[in-house]
């Protein structure tokens, strides 16, 4: 066992306890290419990686739900079934995933755990999403015999978001942890959850993950607002048109539907989102064929379009990825919903140390913020660990 694994048993054992406790753990996730079109029904991109959420976690034989986390403070005792409170802080995550198992049939009892995890707080690195698909995974493993399927559990996964926490997000960041394997990226088309498993071979590169330190927090940003430009976007274009998602226009189709709508904020999301679904099959193409070239050009354009056109970066993104671009990756852009958080670059592994140390030197010295860079390491799903 890891030093997470051991400290987390033996607090348990604190807390609630000389028992035994079974031990897991969630990965986290990042989205290689395809950013905010999980909610309109496009293609992503996303990797599950080896940072996570662990647990040790044991049934008590009532409907109490006891969770301790070792990165944060609050603490509450709660009763499965009960509501949404804001007070219950990140402790609403599980409740919400057991809560809605529960709703679609499941087995669930109560259980004592004590949680942690390294993914860094407010990196855009999924932690709520990896809280969720742990804590459903034990409840597969613990009350139902490891019957839901990892699939199922990302759909209940990003209900909880939807109907519970009140975040209109969509399903890529439960999808890509539930369905996480090692080595492989996934495609998944969001508009009917078909997925393919694909290769990465990064020959002499290296994916990095560049953490501006910027923390952000969803509901308390743009992410909502955003989806309710699409929507109102499809409603206008619909006028004339029959589209299901904005993702299903093509960009052939491009000029005509952009001329229907009347407001520039809302002409530039709908480009994005075209933009954005073409350059997620080309960079499959592009990664197939081993051109890490162009690869690094369409992580730029999906940058760019996400800065200018959707306008969800900020400062400290903008900086992180110029720099990324001027101390040579051959491509960078932000990850995840944005406003903060971490962006990806690829860049030559043998310049790794290099690109590090000048990276975050000029970065503190534009932003004043110790900025973090890991090298992506592709892991596989939610998991049992076993001693």
């Amino acid at each position: 066992m890891g030093i997470i694994e051991n400290k987390i048993k033996n607090r348990a054992r604190t807390f609630f306890g000389n028992f035994k406790y079974d031990l897991f753990f969630a990965p986290s996730r990042i989205n290689l290419i395809g950013e905010h079109l999980d909610y309109n029904g496009g293609y992503v991109l996303p990797a599950a990686i080896d940072i996570g959420s662990y647990i040790a976690i044991r049934k008590n034989g009532t409907n109490k739900i006891r969770l301790r986390s070792l990165n944060a403070k609050v603490y509450r005792e709660l009763e499965i079934g009960e509501d949404f409170n804001p007070k219950n802080n990140w402790l609403n995550y599980p409740l919400g995933m057991v809560n809605f198992l529960k709703k679609r049939g499941y087995n669930v009892e109560g259980f004592d755990g004590v949680i942690m995890g390294n993914i860094p707080t407010g990196s855009g690195l999924s932690s709520s999403a990896s809280l969720e698909i742990l804590i459903g995974y034990c409840m597969s493993e613990l009350f139902n015999d490891g019957k839901i399927d990892n699939k199922i559990l990302a759909e209940v996964g990003m209900d909880v978001e939807n109907k519970f926490i009140g975040l209109n997000s969509g399903i890529m960041d439960q999808f890509a942890i539930a369905m996480g394997r090692k080595d492989k990226m996934i495609l998944l088309d969001t508009s009917n959850l078909n997925f393919s498993y694909e290769d990465i071979d990064l020959d002499n590169n290296a994916l990095m993950i560049l953490n501006t330190k910027k923390h952000r927090k969803l509901t308390d940003s743009k992410y909502n607002e955003r989806k309710a430009e699409c929507d109102k976007s499809l409603e206008i274009i619909n006028r004339t048109k029959n589209y299901k998602f904005l993702s299903e226009i093509s960009t052939n189709e491009m000029d005509e539907v952009l001329s229907l709508l009347n407001e520039d904020t809302l002409v530039k999301r709908v480009r994005h989102i075209i933009t954005e679904n073409q350059r997620v099959l080309d960079f499959i193409k592009a990664s197939r064929e081993k051109d890490y070239v162009y690869m690094g050009s369409l992580l730029n354009e999906s940058d760019r379009s996400l800065k200018d056109d959707y306008e969800v970066t900020g400062y400290e993104l903008d900086t992180i990825t110029s720099l990324a671009r001027y101390f040579g990756a051959l491509g960078a852009r932000m990850t995840g919903a944005g406003f903060g958080g971490c962006a990806i670059a690829l860049i030559k592994s043998k310049d790794r140390s290099y690109f590090k140390r000048a990276l975050l030197t000029e970065y503190k010295n534009k932003t004043s913020l110790s900025g973090e860079i890991y090298e992506v390491v592709i892991s596989d799903g939610p998991r049992r660990i076993i001693e």
